[in-house]
């Protein structure tokens, strides 16, 4: 497909949490509805009805061509931003590991390369047949750390004070301090893009243009 024959939009650039905008969080959420709505509006049934198989698949790729690339681009731009930030913190870093499932992904692999070259890094990724399946890599972890013994008691009634509260999101360690929202007192709501000039704040040079020109009109 052709990566340009459509325009999607950059996920979370229209958040209006700045932290999300300039953080290392990523979301795709956006661009599957985009995604879906391009569907909708350039291959509705009846038009997809009336294409030939090849018309039909080629419309298809080029959705999925247009997607991949947006989506390679937010994963490429938060992860040079996140490695930039790990070696803040950590100079000695050597390389930068991409596996699971998306590790596949030819396209993925290309950009987060450039990504490792452009911090002086070393990529390191299994080969694709080896990241077809997260669960498979999770059981593999498991026998490696059995094997050397690196492993605990099965949980019992007796042993039920040393129980570990499971979460589907728990972070591998502290949230860097620039991904982390700032709390507003209680019962103060977050600014939008509109109401970002706080009052007594010098306006804005077009702002002043304007309120110059209402001005004169009302003289």
């Amino acid at each position: 497909g052709d990566p340009e024959a459509h325009s999607l939009p950059k996920p979370l650039s229209m958040t209006r949490d700045k932290v999300l905008q300039q953080g290392c969080d990523y979301s795709f959420s956006g661009l599957k509805t985009a995604a879906r709505t391009l569907v909708d509006k350039t291959l509705p049934s009846a038009k997809a009805a009336s294409l030939s198989e090849e018309e039909l698949h080629s419309a298809k790729a080029d959705v999925a061509a247009a997607f991949q690339s947006r989506a390679v681009q937010h994963l490429c731009e938060r992860a040079s931003r996140a490695a930039g930030w790990a070696l803040d913190l950590e100079p000695t870093a050597k390389a930068l590991v991409v596996a699971g499932g998306v590790a596949a992904n030819q396209a993925v692999r290309k950009g987060l390369t450039e990504v490792a070259e452009e911090h002086s890094l070393t990529m390191r990724c299994p080969p694709p047949r080896l990241c077809v399946d997260n669960g498979v890599m999770v059981a593999w972890a498991g026998i490696e750390r059995l094997s050397l013994g690196l492993y605990e008691e099965p949980p019992s009634v007796e042993g039920v004070e040393h129980h570990v509260e499971i979460r589907p999101r728990w972070p591998l360690g502290e949230r860097d301090p620039r991904s982390q929202q700032q709390k507003l007192p209680k019962g103060q709501k977050r600014k939008t893009p509109a109401k970002q000039q706080e009052k007594g704040a010098p306006p804005t040079e077009g702002a002043a243009q304007k309120k110059q020109a209402t001005g004169e009109e009302q003289a």
